[in-house]
């Protein structure tokens, strides 16, 4: 009974960590074995262990309540990001098998993906400053050793002599934006490195819950490490004028490491980007530094956002059009941030908008995505022109894809509702508030970004569920069908009842504040406590 007791006390957090190092363990025994059914072995593996690890993860929590020492954290928040982690894993688990599992190098992509998802874990939790560094960095070396094996490795249905002359423009080619795009992420390590630096040697604070205590709201040394910071996670998220290199990996890149680039990379940016949280919150005491962020993060979120809507209403690549709709989503949480800097969310809400973005990309881009690619996959062709009639010549997908675009621009009845009620509800506050003063200025300001954003966003979203509708090029033949794998039926339709049930559900609750169907009201930002 003692040694079950101390188990389950162990769950909560490193038991996950059990599940996932266990599967490198077994790995590592076929490392170098090129068999298919070792492939699949591996693959089934792995598929049950993550499966295994999302579910003790949440079981830990349940029946450990939050843990806590000097370099980890895991409470509610942290187990809710942990569960997003493991589920993207599970989802570029099956597509690297589904798209790789040719590759003779499978087993060690694997061990190098459950490498990069215990480091993302590690950072996840991480309290001190010396477990976020060590983990981050493990996590971006991993990153990179995996999309380099998988972009080595690519597919050509040429042959001969122009195979492999193709074949050596187009590794050139991604050799290059591959190079721009790890320059661009050695430059942030370096920048976050840097701004640390500068706040060590001010405060001498050592983890993150430090900056809560020991940290005064003014010294220009404190500004001026959070502006270094800034501009190192503006870097690493692509956002305006920073998004070149992510732009060019992403059109350029393997599938595969497309999804590695959205379900890990970015989420896990966002991860480190929360952790300093705090240092905003103390320094919006001041009312100057305060002044500052504000319209520092406004400028931003505007510059980026009508950048970012602009190139995706003018190009004509489906890629791009998915990178600049993922980096619309990503300026999300830099809203989230104006919102709780002007109070109008409080640090405890702000969890709940965060983890909406999460939402957002695990069940309402994640759909279009797959469309995108197995559309593009079919024609060979990386072009918008691959959309036109999907609607007439599957009318399943089509629908499901108009699903996931109106959920993304947030119509009533559907996922992304949710998220754009709280905006709407902000806007509306703002204009009918008649109170003078500066926080009416502020109210104004943030107002009128949040519709630009919504604007923007809805039209590069609504332009695909246009062109859907659009005739067929003259090159196509009229009448002809895409055929889709009938395993691409289920998992479409899994993520269709998730938007739909979801945006129900957030519907009643929202016309009916006293509803409580499953004993937790998913619009209630209170479900999660304090970072």
């Amino acid at each position: 009974m003692d040694l079950f007791k101390n188990i389950t006390n162990f769950l909560n957090p490193f038991g996950t960590f059990i599940f996932l190092m266990l599967g490198i363990f077994i790995s590592l025994f076929f490392g170098i074995s090129k068999r298919k059914w070792i492939r699949k072995f591996i693959f089934i593996l792995v598929l049950v262990l993550l499966i295994g690890a999302f579910f003790v993860n949440i079981y830990g929590y349940k029946i450990n309540g939050e843990f806590s020492n000097d370099l980890f954290k895991s409470g509610i928040f942290e187990i809710t990001l942990t569960a997003f982690i493991l589920y993207f894993a599970i989802v570029c688990l099956s597509i690297v098998f589904i798209l790789g599992s040719r590759n003779g190098n499978f087993v060690r992509i694997i061990i190098i993906f459950l490498f990069a998802v215990i480091s993302s874990l590690v950072l996840v939790i991480s309290r001190s400053f010396m477990s976020f560094f060590n983990s981050l960095a493990c996590f971006l070396i991993s990153f990179f050793a995996l999309t380099t094996i998988l972009n080595d490795n690519r597919n050509f249905s040429l042959s001969g002599d122009i195979k492999r002359n193709k074949m050596l423009f187009s590794q050139s080619d991604i050799s290059k934006n591959m190079s721009r795009f790890f320059i661009s992420t050695l430059i942030f390590m370096v920048l976050v490195f840097f701004g640390f630096s500068i706040l060590y040697g001010v405060t001498d604070v050592r983890n993150f819950l430090q900056l809560l205590q020991n940290i005064e709201s003014g010294g220009i040394n404190i500004i001026f490490s959070l502006m270094i910071i800034s501009i190192a996670f503006f870097m690493y998220l692509g956002i305006f004028p920073f998004q070149a290199p992510y732009i060019s990996f992403a059109f350029k890149t393997e599938a595969s490491s497309l999804y590695f680039l959205w379900l890990f990379y970015f989420p896990v940016g966002i991860a480190a980007l929360l952790k300093f949280i705090p240092i905003i919150l103390i320094l919006n005491k001041n009312l100057k530094a305060g002044s500052y962020i504000l319209y520092i993060l406004s400028a931003v979120i505007l510059i980026s956002s009508i950048g970012s809507g602009i190139a995706g209403l003018k190009t004509k690549s489906l890629r791009k059009i998915s990178a600049y709709i993922f980096t619309l989503i990503l300026s999300g949480y830099f809203i989230n941030m104006l919102m709780l800097i002007t109070g109008f969310i409080k640090e405890d809400n702000l969890n709940w908008h965060n983890v909406f973005n999460l939402s957002m990309i695990a069940f309402c881009f994640l759909p279009a995505a797959f469309i995108f690619s197995f559309i593009e996959n079919i024609n060979g062709k990386d072009s918008v022109e691959n959309l036109k009639s999907l609607i007439f010549k599957n009318k399943f997908m089509g629908i499901a894809f108009l699903i996931s675009v109106f959920s993304l621009i947030g119509v009533p009845g559907f996922l992304g509702y949710l998220g754009k009620k709280y905006y709407l509800d902000f806007i509306i506050n703002v204009f009918n508030s008649g109170t003078n003063g500066l926080a009416v200025i502020q109210g104004w300001l943030v107002s009128g970004i949040i519709i630009i954003y919504i604007a923007v966003f809805t039209a590069v979203n609504l332009r695909l569920a246009v062109i859907l509708f659009m005739k067929e090029n003259k090159e196509t033949k009229t009448g002809s069908s895409i055929i889709f794998p009938k395993i691409f039926y289920v998992l479409i339709g899994i993520f269709v009842l998730l938007i739909l049930f979801s945006g129900i559900i957030g519907l009643l609750e929202t016309l009916n504040p006293g509803i409580n169907l499953f004993g937790i009201r998913i619009t209630n930002p209170a479900i999660f406590i304090k970072i």
